[in-house]
């Protein structure tokens, strides 16, 4: 990553985590893929901010419903609600196989990702808690657009939503920074 200070966004991908951010000119998207996200967080540098796609703040026991930013997040993005599975307890990084994380009420989805978050849960200490924060894509989008998405992302009609809700705050992207991402 550059060593000016910038915005970086994050998620987990099957190759390690993807790290995007708007070059210096605001002209174009520069994507790198590490193999963990310690790599990602050591290259933080000054006044950088990072935002990952993964629940940062675990709650010490299972709560219905989870956190209560879980819980707002599905409100404020009513059609696309289901987007926003409820972040694990703690005790359910430690879930043995899929019976054990069924009983800790997480979803296939949550329990496929229960490594990427004990992960960020491990790596994220006080001083890069000032660099790195939670970030929701629909709860991006539906600012963007002034609306929640009406499509689901992985939808043709979707995939059109969301890129004109960037276009219409301003950015507009070539999908070829993304092609080769894994």
């Amino acid at each position: 990553m550059p060593t000016r200070s910038s915005l970086y966004g994050t998620d987990g991908c099957p190759s390690g985590w993807v790290v995007c951010n708007l070059d210096a000119a605001h002209t174009r998207i520069e994507t790198t893929v590490h193999v963990g996200i310690l790599d990602v967080l050591r290259q933080l540098d000054g006044n950088d901010v990072l935002v990952i796609d993964i629940p940062i703040g675990l709650l010490p026991e299972r709560v219905p419903g989870g956190r209560e930013c879980d819980r707002i997040a599905r409100r404020l993005i009513g059609p696309r609600r289901s987007s926003v599975f409820s972040a694990p307890c703690r005790p359910a990084l430690r879930a043995n196989g899929w019976d054990e994380a069924r009983a800790f009420g997480l979803t296939k989805q949550g329990h496929a990702i229960l490594p990427k978050i004990a992960a960020v849960d491990k790596g994220i200490d006080p001083v890069r808690q000032e660099h790195v924060r939670e970030g929701r894509p629909e709860l991006a989008f539906a600012w963007m657009a002034g609306r929640p998405m009406r499509h689901k992302k992985k939808s043709a009609a979707g995939r059109e939503e969301r890129l004109a809700a960037l276009a219409a705050a301003g950015q507009t992207l070539d999908s070829a920074p993304f092609r080769d991402i894994q």
